[in-house]
């Protein structure tokens, strides 16, 4: 399944925001000229940053820069399966920031983190992801593969580690201006003592 056809389906699912804000672990990613003071704030934000990465056309491998590097900043968002571990105090929708670096000298590598990540109810979720790819794709459908790493944990919520996830992204619009990328997988989530595996979705968008 091509990352367009990820995105599609996952739209609900994960999606990286970027904010400076008061909200905890923000304070990492100084640069990014986001900021949301709510969960309805940083959806909102996410919602129409989206919806122009997703109405621009794909970027081909000949529009893209052969050298140089660009950074994006943008949104995150993560949904797990709520018949097993949503509550009514900590739902697992969380939103997020995020920065990506692409360097499009040889055979190009994009690099990411998300974190700042706040509840259903507002509150931060302490933790952060990062993920990493080993070559830019070039083609008709400009894009990425990266494995993720890290993990989140919400207040008096179980430990979610997203290790190992793949995720997969493209650019669209003139000179590749946006990168977004999701990643549908199952994680672990534990407490410590009891583990349970989780369907997990998780998505960023993200402009220069």
């Amino acid at each position: 399944m091509s990352f367009f056809q990820t995105k599609s389906r996952t739209a609900l699912g994960i999606v990286m925001i970027g904010a400076v804000s008061g909200l905890g672990g923000c304070s990492e990613l100084v640069g990014n000229p986001f900021s949301y003071e709510s969960f309805l704030d940083a959806e909102t934000q996410y919602q129409l940053l989206d919806d122009v990465s997703t109405a621009a056309q794909p970027t081909s491998g000949a529009d893209l820069p052969s050298s140089d590097t660009a950074t994006y900043y943008g949104l995150s968002f993560i949904r797990g399966d709520e018949a097993v571990y949503t509550s009514a105090t900590n739902p697992v929708v969380y939103y997020g920031r995020a920065e990506v670096t692409a360097n499009f000298a040889g055979t190009g590598t994009v690099n990411g983190i998300a974190n700042g990540f706040i509840d259903g109810d507002s509150n931060p979720v302490d933790g952060r992801l990062t993920f990493a790819s080993s070559a830019i794709t070039r083609g008709p459908l400009s894009g990425f593969t990266a494995i993720v790493d890290g993990t989140i944990q919400p207040q008096a919520g179980d430990l979610q580690d997203f290790t190992g996830m793949q995720i997969v992204g493209g650019f669209t619009g003139p000179n590749g201006e946006y990168l977004s990328g999701a990643g549908s997988e199952t994680i672990i989530v534990g407490d410590g003592t009891t583990t349970e595996s989780v369907d997990v979705d998780f998505t960023f968008v993200t402009r220069q």
